[in-house]
């Protein structure tokens, strides 16, 4: 699922037959569960979006999500990350060479890490496990990961095994 197009015509290029869904998360309807759903590239970090991916979550299933870490965001300038306002651009550089631009309006402070079990509790969620990049402290690390499942059903991941 993608609201681009360009992004789901690279998808089914590269995996030809994939079923693809052009929609905004938050209207996404596709009356299936998942065992897993995947939100990369800070997609779960509006709460309108996390919520439609529990609504696909089938019962004991797991979310996964990459999200921008606002510690590093705030810690200096980087490149293919611009913050003007309240518009943030990002610049995605696609196999091909060409980049795609994701323009966030009305950009707000992204969900930290500390706030994580807070936030997903609110969604009826469990923290499963949360870390950074490899080899890279939580703080300096530009995106940080979370792994979470249905609230009382969960079995936390050590971290050494991930």
């Amino acid at each position: 699922m993608d609201a681009h197009p360009r992004m789901l015509a690279h998808l089914r290029r590269r995996v030809p037959g994939i079923t693809a869904h052009q929609s905004l998360i938050e209207n996404l309807s596709l009356r299936r569960r998942f065992d897993l759903v995947l939100g990369p590239s800070s997609i779960l970090s509006a709460d309108g979006n996390l919520a439609a991916a529990v609504r696909h979550l089938r019962a004991g299933g797991r979310i996964g999500m990459e999200l921008m870490n606002p510690h590093w965001l705030e810690s200096t300038t980087h490149r293919g990350v611009r913050i003007k306002g309240l518009v943030m651009e990002v610049d995605y550089r696609l196999p091909d060479g060409s980049v795609v631009v994701q323009v966030v309006e009305g950009w707000r402070p992204l969900p930290a890490p500390e706030g994580a079990r807070r936030r997903l509790k609110k969604f009826g969620l469990e923290l499963l496990w949360l870390g950074g990049r490899p080899g890279t402290d939580l703080d300096r690390s530009p995106t940080y990961y979370v792994l979470a499942g249905s609230a009382g059903t969960g079995t936390r991941i050590p971290l050494s095994s991930v």
